[in-house]
């Protein structure tokens, strides 16, 4: 549902990869929360958080979805979340450093659905009301198990022995994780082909997001007709195909702003805006701060 109200801010409201990792010998971190709640905050790294026990609350975006054991969410840079959950609400959190996904993007973009679980899975949970996250079933469940204690052991003593196996485990955690998501893609309408058509225009967004970028192009990647295309992209994804070319873009820019010293027109350009007032006007209208500000107020 969305929300009418938000959570408090985290006291630590903006983590960055340097607090977590120690590349090249810690690339992941895993551990578990008991009794878990967190305030309104963004990291600048990707996340997988596994309910594991109790019933919770967990807000993304401007949306507020009722979570319980199996529950599966993937958190992108820079997307507010928070949970609610207090006394036997246990969430087991996945941290990914930007070198471990560098590291092993090659094998990752093979994986069934991973495009769909990392990018566009998160964005629909920002818009949509529908379960279209993983829930795992018990026998998924208990099969990943044993991997949440073993990665949370191995993380938190970095060596190389430790960070090959621990690396490893966790390659393995995301590969069932991915191929548990793509069964359910299958289950929600999509043929084996339908599935990798839409797909591949979900890519040439993320691909070409710096053009002028028409359904007409989209549809026919898709290998369906217009009207369909648009009924099957809000189903899926919770929004029109221009809104999630948008905030794409505006998640882009926050990384660029954040992350680099690029000029704002530079940036402007880079992503496609017709200028920079335009850029600052839409930008300002989503994150509720100027490019100037925000890149102030989160700077590395």
């Amino acid at each position: 549902m969305l929300l009418s109200t938000l959570p408090a801010i985290s006291p630590h409201p903006h983590w960055t990869a340097d607090e977590i990792f120690i590349p090249p010998l810690k690339l992941v971190y895993g551990h578990t929360e008991r009794n878990f709640s967190a305030g309104i905050h963004i990291q600048d790294f990707y996340e997988i958080n596994i309910v594991l026990n109790g019933n919770g609350v967990h807000y993304i975006g401007e949306n507020k979805i009722n979570v319980s054991r199996g529950d599966v969410f993937i958190v992108p840079p820079y997307v507010r979340h928070a949970y609610e959950g207090g006394d036997g609400f246990d969430v087991y959190h996945l941290l990914l450093s930007p070198q471990y996904l560098e590291k092993y993007s090659a094998d990752l973009q093979l994986l069934p659905a991973y495009r769909s679980l990392f990018t566009i899975e998160p964005f629909m949970r920002e818009k949509t009301n529908e379960r279209l996250y993983l829930r795992l079933t018990d026998k998924e469940f208990s099969y990943l198990y044993p991997y949440f204690d073993s990665i949370a052991y191995y993380s938190e003593s970095p060596s190389i022995e430790n960070s090959i196996v621990c690396n490893s485990k966790a390659l393995i955690l995301i590969t069932r994780i991915c191929v548990y998501y793509h069964r359910d893609m299958q289950s929600n309408g999509f043929s084996e082909t339908e599935s990798k058509a839409f797909l591949n225009s979900i890519s040439y967004i993320y691909e070409k997001y710096y053009e002028n970028i028409t359904i007409e192009t989209l549809s026919r990647i898709a290998q369906m007709s217009r009207s369909a295309y648009i009924s099957k992209f809000r189903q899926i994804c919770g929004a029109s195909p221009g809104e999630f070319i948008l905030s794409h873009r505006i998640n882009l820019a926050k990384a660029m702003l954040t992350e680099t010293n690029r000029s704002i027109s530079d940036i402007t350009q880079a992503l496609g805006f017709y200028d920079s007032a335009h850029f600052t006007r839409i930008f300002k209208t989503r994150v509720g701060l100027t490019p100037s500000a925000f890149r102030k107020r989160n700077k590395k």
